[in-house]
């Protein structure tokens, strides 16, 4: 049975992942930064696991890398952000605010990939796929002001980036994918390749 570790499975987009996945009969690491609901534990069925996941923590981080220590993973979908308090005008984005976002939407995910790496170069499929989002793109503007958060996400794009080209060396792939329902996201998952990964988001 494949495996596939999903952060922030206990909402959507994550949690419409997770149903996605159990019903394809593959495993489920759910990395939750919440419990999940407990009507999400029937629809999963017996093919899920719970870790609790503190992006802000690095002894949290650690402490998921730890439990799945020599855990083949096939697959890992990261979900989770923050967006903070949007609009917040320039004169308002202090160090804390700052420090949030950036933390929570770049650092955590990155670390957490890349204290698994071992893990992802043991599965299968090796595919390392994160959400993107709008306004991590130069060219566009959406929301007005939310400077952290728009930094904090084109910070991600750069990281992931990286992480594909690095990667590469043992078969990783890295895409960045647009929003889309979970079929379609596992679809793109499993098309995945390294020059997609490299041009843009899928």
């Amino acid at each position: 049975m494949p495996t596939i570790l999903i952060t922030d499975a206990h909402r959507d987009p994550g949690l419409a992942l997770a149903t996605h996945y159990a019903n394809d009969d593959w495993e489920v690491i759910a990395v939750n930064r919440a419990p999940l609901p407990p009507a999400a534990f029937v629809a999963l069925g017996a093919n899920v696991r719970e870790l609790r996941f503190d992006p802000l923590s690095e002894a949290s981080v650690r402490d998921v890398a730890l439990r799945l220590r020599g855990r083949p993973i096939d697959v890992a979908i990261l979900t989770g952000e923050t967006a903070g308090e949007p609009g917040r005008p320039a004169e308002a984005v202090d160090p804390d605010h700052w420090r949030d976002l950036m933390l929570v939407n770049a650092w955590a995910p990155f670390r957490l990939i890349a204290l698994l790496e071992d893990n992802l170069k043991a599965g299968a499929q090796k595919v390392v796929a994160m959400l993107s989002d709008p306004e991590a793109y130069l060219a566009d503007y959406g929301t007005p002001r939310d400077y952290a958060y728009r930094a904090s996400k084109a910070s991600l794009h750069q990281l992931w980036r990286t992480l594909d080209m690095e990667f590469r060396a043992w078969g990783g792939v890295c895409p960045l994918l647009a929003p889309a329902d979970a079929a379609e996201i596992a679809a793109r998952v499993a098309a995945a390749t390294p020059d997609e990964a490299a041009r843009a988001r899928l």
